[in-house]
């Protein structure tokens, strides 16, 4: 994972909400310990030292500077990347081609947005990691691009407040001419605490969508972001010894709450009144597939 140092500002009443912390793609750079995207230069060796031993800052990714087949960073993961780079070491673990991305059953549920023109309408992202390992990062991507007849959103703002990610390390991107979002987390770039532990659920985050147009209900759903995000979940915070796969996640994802035939965001007994007005009285149909 890597992430890049951007300032988001955005104002709730009376609350700053500040964030230090921008994705850029969510595959790792081994040996780029600077984040200039290019891997195992003299640049990242001197930022290396300075950090263990001058109190320089630490990498940018810890992930990416975890190159000697050994827990923890250290020293010998700088000889690791100077042999690396003057004498042509094999390579940096984990080694190219080594699986890190691995199906989990950890749960993302989002929604539909549905037919509510010039109103401001919130949608939370859900996680469930119940029976599920500890997270220790996440960046995930969604669309909320309209289809030809479903209403026309625009992404008007992201919060945390009141979410499993209120205290950690977050930001957004909103990309408003894709109709697409965004959001991530880490605990810190020198800290490997958690973020979500296992048996966690709740929301994440709190989309306000502006509806534009009438239609039907607009799907929010798991998507790329340019140039190279994919839905991410990071389980473990640096390579361990003999134990690669796993490291990051593929969840499931789920665009609907089970039970929201209604699709407003909630499973409540409006939804049953719904289902009994379609089913008994030729009310309109579930929405959504």
């Amino acid at each position: 994972m890597r992430f890049n140092k951007s300032i988001t500002v955005g104002l709730v009443g009376a609350f700053l909400f500040l964030s230090l912390f921008s994705a850029t793609p969510a595959h790792g750079i081994l040996g780029d310990i600077n984040g200039n995207e290019i891997a195992a230069e003299v640049s990242d060796v001197v930022m290396f030292l300075q950090y263990l031993f001058s109190d320089g800052p630490p990498p940018w990714v810890r992930n990416d500077a975890d190159v000697d087949n050994c827990p923890g960073i250290n020293l010998g993961d700088v000889i690791h990347l100077v042999d690396y780079m003057i004498h042509g070491t094999p390579y940096l673990f984990p080694p190219v081609g080594t699986d890190l991305v691995v199906p989990s059953g950890i749960k993302i549920t989002t929604g539909w947005v549905i037919d509510a023109p010039g109103q401001i309408v919130t949608m939370e992202v859900k996680i469930n990691t119940i029976d599920q390992p500890d997270l220790y990062g996440l960046v995930i991507p969604l669309s909320y691009q309209n289809l030809p007849g479903q209403v026309e959103l625009r992404c008007d703002y992201i919060s945390f407040l009141g979410t499993l990610l209120a205290d950690e390390d977050h930001g957004y991107k909103i990309d408003e001419d894709n109709k697409k979002v965004l959001i991530y987390a880490y605990p810190g770039i020198s800290t490997d605490s958690l973020i979500i532990p296992s048996g966690s659920e709740g929301a994440i985050a709190k989309i306000d969508f502006e509806v534009l147009s009438l239609g039907t209900p607009t799907e929010i759903t798991a998507t790329y972001y340019p140039p190279e995000h994919t839905m991410l979940l990071i389980s473990k915070p640096d390579y361990e010894a003999g134990d690669p796969p796993g490291r990051m996640l593929l969840p499931e994802f789920s665009p609907k709450y089970v039970g929201d035939v209604n699709c407003d965001g909630e499973v409540t007994i409006s939804d049953v009144v719904y289902t009994v007005n379609y089913l008994f009285h030729g009310g309109p149909p579930p929405c959504g597939p």
